[in-house]
């Protein structure tokens, strides 16, 4: 039964929102990051350096955070942020490509992930979370929710539909095309109706932000080390999360792309898919229409390739899961492609990029793509009830809960 609680922070300033809300942080390279942050001086990325980032490589971690935490007080002594007068719940609008939800952003107590009240789906690893553990540290301040998803709830559904009737207290359209919206829940009345409604859910679900979470737990074990005395209402003690429910989110895929041929033709190719797989050559590109089914670019000719009604699938969350059976089927026996994880002649393209992404790579003189179709939010809630892991790669959200809207400090 997840609890959640308003809280006190910063909300960026109407007036400044297009300049300083961030474009999706991890879609871009350092490379790119570093070139937005130069050209965007006022925008929150600026808080949220690293030293990859930069060419003078004798820069430390702590000075790099120590930069991020000077642009973040000065952002909020300039009149960017307003800090909320008192606790607020907050509804959060996005819109992109005719997609659109809406979700609830609050705090939760961290001890929800720690005792899987929030059930996760990935592994994380430590140098991240080490990094962000550090973050907390020096910069002293989360503004970036991790996205929960819990099953739909039609009284909660129906709340959020009639409290975002009113005027937004906050509406932008990024250049991304990404529109975005808030709605301030300050009324206490409707907040408790919001925290009874949300103690009934049964389950809630990670779907982006692993890292984020793993570290803020971290941080808050050290600061329960340094003050033993602790209430529990310390903010250290809670996880800023943008929930949303399971029928509002958007799941895109992950498609793979091959280097090489592992030795084969092309023709050997086909045939050896043909084993498992109904084969059929396609007047041009396409995406995969249904699960179990994929689109395949190889000698510049496009195919539907459909798993055969008789192949057995495994009940397992993981197994049955269309990423693992390409990797099972296909990429491992046919390609040899063993560790997806660290093979170098494996390339992840995300659904977000297009299927024009998967020309362009075969353009560029890699042998073969693979358009996948999209994980379901069901798909992952089976893999996380199973206390299971998803394969590298599986989903991509979007539109992605962006950073420099909320800054709450720790």
């Amino acid at each position: 039964m997840p609890a959640i609680f308003p809280f006190n922070g910063y909300l960026v300033s109407s007036n400044h929102a297009t300049e300083v809300v961030t474009p999706p942080y991890d879609q871009l390279t350092p490379a790119e990051r570093h070139e937005f942050a130069r050209t965007h001086t006022n925008n929150y990325i600026n808080t949220m350096r690293t030293t990859e980032e930069y060419e003078d490589k004798t820069l430390t971690v702590d000075c790099v955070l120590e930069g991020n935490a000077a642009k973040l007080q000065e952002l909020l002594k300039n009149g960017t942020f307003v800090e909320s007068a008192k606790p607020c719940f907050y509804l959060y609008r996005l819109a992109a490509d005719g997609h659109e939800q809406i979700g609830v952003v609050a705090e939760i107590p961290i001890d929800d992930y720690a005792h899987g009240v929030l059930k996760k789906h990935e592994h994380t690893r430590n140098d991240h979370e080490d990094n962000l553990t550090r973050y907390h540290e020096v910069v002293g301040a989360s503004s970036s929710p991790v996205c929960v998803a819990y099953k739909e709830n039609l009284e909660i559904s129906k709340l959020i539909a009639t409290l975002t009737e009113a005027k937004p207290d906050l509406d932008f359209t990024l250049d991304d095309g990404l529109s975005q919206s808030l709605w301030c829940v300050e009324d206490e009345a409707v907040q408790q109706r919001l925290v009874k409604l949300f103690a009934k859910i049964p389950e809630t679900y990670l779907t982006d932000g692993h890292h984020r979470a793993a570290s803020g737990l971290r941080y808050a074990v050290k600061c329960r080390a340094r003050n033993p005395d602790y209430s529990g209402k310390e903010p250290f003690n809670f996880l800023l999360v943008a929930m949303f429910a399971d029928n509002a989110l958007r799941i895109l895929p992950w498609h793979r792309c091959v280097k090489d041929l592992n030795g084969h033709d092309a023709s050997t190719v086909i045939r050896a898919i043909e084993n498992d797989f109904q084969v059929e050559k396609l007047p041009g590109a396409a995406e995969p229409q249904q699960p179990r089914e994929f689109t395949m670019l190889l000698d510049e000719i496009w195919y539907r390739v459909k798993l055969k009604s008789g192949f057995f699938v495994s009940d397992d969350p993981v197994d049955s899961l269309d990423v693992s059976i390409l990797q099972k089927e296909i990429l491992q026996p046919i390609f040899g492609i063993e560790d997806p994880r660290a093979d170098s002649r494996l390339a992840n393209i995300p659904g977000a990029a297009g299927i024009s992404a998967l020309e362009e790579k075969v353009n560029e003189g890699w042998a073969v793509a693979f358009c996948c179709y999209n994980t379901s939010i069901q798909e992952l809630m089976a893999v996380a009830d199973a206390e299971e892991v998803m394969p590298p790669k599986s989903t991509w959200l979007d539109p992605k809960v962006r950073s420099g809207i909320f800054v709450r400090m720790r």
